[in-house]
């Protein structure tokens, strides 16, 4: 019994470590992109852009949610 919840414990532990991994090819492959994006001069009007975007949606939720 007490071999199965070691073998219970190690899988756990490798399942974490798994979803970790996971995880981190994400933000690599997010990082990745986004230096693509920043080596051109149309990337990084996009970015930009995007960034503009943002800030006035934000403010326009917040307008929204004040209610005026």
């Amino acid at each position: 019994m007490n071999t199965h919840n070691n073998c219970y414990e190690i899988k756990q532990i490798i399942d974490t470590h798994n979803r970790h991994l996971k995880k981190q090819k994400k933000i690599d492959d997010l990082a990745d992109k986004l230096r693509k994006e920043q080596s051109t001069f149309s990337g990084r009007k996009r970015l930009k852009n995007k960034q503009k975007t943002l800030v006035s949606e934000r403010k326009r939720l917040q307008r929204a949610s004040q209610g005026t």
